[in-house]
């Protein structure tokens, strides 16, 4: 591991030491590096959901950590990032580096990160979100909405 430290300020851009990062480009699935912890594709219900995005990006990694994995989608080594389950402690510093380049985060039923609980993180550039959100994620909403309301104990939109 590099000793780099990535920092943000809202609405002063995001920067990798003292250089500034680069807003992202848009790209599709097919073309994309994603992190995702293949632990999930092990489960009953989530394992369905996720192997699409799996099989048709480019390649899947795993590092250990989402603040490093959503850092790695603000600088484009990663296209996209997703869990469906993670601490507000655990993403909301990398959620403001990831804004000041143009980066996309939602839960993965498409709804605006909070940090006041935990939550399911799908983050990538715009082009990626929108297309997991929409070809891969939504046939399986109503899976999603009940996750949701057992994991976190809330009613989803």
């Amino acid at each position: 591991m590099a000793d780099v430290l990535y920092h943000a300020k809202v609405g002063e851009g995001a920067y990798r030491g003292s250089q500034p990062l680069k807003p992202l480009n848009n790209s599709n699935l097919r073309q994309s590096i994603i992190g995702i912890n293949p632990n999930w594709l092990t489960k009953p219900v989530l394992g369905e959901i996720f192997k699409d995005v799996v099989n048709i990006s480019r390649s899947a990694r795993a590092y250990g950590s989402a603040a490093l994995e959503i850092v790695s989608v603000a600088t484009g080594n990663l296209e996209a990032y997703m869990t469906p389950r993670l601490q507000p402690w655990d993403f909301a510093g990398g959620l403001v580096i990831l804004n000041e380049v143009d980066g996309q985060a939602s839960n993965l039923l498409g709804e605006p990160l909070t940090i006041g609980g935990p939550n399911s993180v799908l983050v990538g550039n715009r082009g990626v979100h929108r297309e997991i959100l929409d070809v891969y994620l939504e046939p399986h909403r109503d899976a999603l909405i009940q996750l949701h309301e057992q994991r976190f104990k809330r009613k989803s939109k």
